[in-house]
């Protein structure tokens, strides 16, 4: 069985992929709580219980995660942006902390980010993962920089 929890389910992209996910009768979803934004100490427990009960779901032999979430906006400030690469940067440390081993090579990480923040003016139609990315402002470095740390 396959156990799939998603960081902000009742948002744009959250909502399509809790969708999408439904459709397989194979996979158990966990729709975490609406995040606590209201101080980092709330938003990492909130995360890291999440991670925890993911994690430890007997009988699963795929882990998948899919951030939907965030704070920050084009129109946010920088520290909502710190804020939000911070509560990633613990959901991300949480499953290093606590994944065993034989976990690791079933899990995957599904990470929504902001293309038009990230990629720019790219003068291509379609931008893909090897696009050079061209954030124009604070929001699309916050985003590439969080696509970066998904990739390490």
């Amino acid at each position: 069985m396959k156990v799939c929890l998603v960081f902000g389910a009742k948002g744009l992209i959250g909502r399509a992929v809790v969708e999408n996910l439904s459709k397989n009768s194979l996979s158990q979803i966990i729709q975490t709580p609406r995040i606590d934004w209201s101080s980092e100490v709330n938003t990492k427990l909130d995360i890291t219980q999440a991670i925890h009960e993911w994690l430890g779901q007997p009988g699963c032999d795929e882990w998948e995660m899919y951030w939907c979430a965030g704070v920050g906006s084009p129109q946010s400030g920088v520290a909502a942006n710190e804020q939000e690469y911070s509560a990633y940067q613990t959901a991300l440390q949480q499953i290093e902390q606590i994944m065993r081993h034989d976990q690791a090579q079933m899990t995957a990480i599904f990470f929504a980010s902001s293309a038009g923040g990230v990629y720019g003016p790219t003068g291509q139609r379609i931008a893909t993962e090897t696009t050079s990315t061209r954030p124009i402002e604070a929001y699309g470095r916050s985003k590439a920089a969080l696509e970066q740390l998904t990739t390490e």
